[in-house]
């Protein structure tokens, strides 16, 4: 959740992909359609992790993810980029009564780091599923340059449907995400050639729900 563009609709100027209005109600939306798949996801390679590293989590929403991280990865620093003002607020949220711990809440998109900011680890839970081509990999050329070799990435999304259901699931997010948040595209992209050409190389990767969701471990070579 990290695109800020806008287009002129209906005689005003509205931003893509913009998440506020729809911030209460989203990990309700999550739970009743996929039964906490997208949640579960987003854990898997959690453990894997080096510990005490930089980990930056960009598209994480309410921050469900947040705890996860820092019980799991304990990181020495963790960056929670977010676009929307209500998501960032929702995430904050949770860690009230937590009076140290090591997240910087980042309210801006991938252009508001800092050129000089380097990440051991990149967390993008379903976040490249709402760019066109051209924008998913120019944002990730972006967060490219802040990894160093031997970072590593856990990338969560939906992939490109195979069985009916899904195709009609994906029809109709598509529609939802268009009406609510001004969706930036009509179709989600493989995303494995956008990381190989980076020299990402995936060491491991695992389905859920039924093959529609997938999460990938990757590691930058040198």
């Amino acid at each position: 959740m990290a695109y800020f563009s806008f287009r002129a609709c209906c005689g005003f100027m509205r931003r893509f992909n913009d998440y506020n209005l729809i911030a209460p109600i989203y990990d309700l939306l999550g739970k009743l359609v996929y039964r906490g798949a997208l949640h579960q996801s987003q854990l898997h390679f959690l453990s894997e992790l080096p510990k005490g590293k930089s980990i930056l989590i960009i598209g994480g929403g309410t921050g469900r993810i947040i705890q996860p991280v820092l019980e799991l990865a304990q990181p020495s620093a963790l960056y929670y980029l977010e676009m929307s003002g209500k998501m960032i607020a929702l995430s904050q949220n949770r860690l009230k009564g937590l009076s140290d711990h090591p997240v910087q809440f980042i309210h801006g998109t991938q252009d508001s780091l800092a050129p000089n900011l380097k990440f051991d680890v990149v967390i993008t839970p379903f976040f490249f599923d709402q760019f066109t081509y051209f924008r998913l990999a120019k944002i990730f050329l972006q967060l490219n340059q802040h990894c160093e070799p031997g970072s590593y990435w856990v990338w969560s999304d939906f992939v490109t449907p195979k069985k009916a259901y899904h195709r009609f699931l994906m029809k109709l997010m598509i529609w939802f995400f268009k009406a609510s948040t001004n969706l930036d595209t009509d179709q989600v992209y493989d995303i494995y050639p956008v990381f190989e050409l980076r020299n990402w190389k995936c060491l491991r990767k695992a389905p859920y729900f039924d093959g529609f969701i997938e999460t990938a471990l990757f590691q930058k070579q040198s």
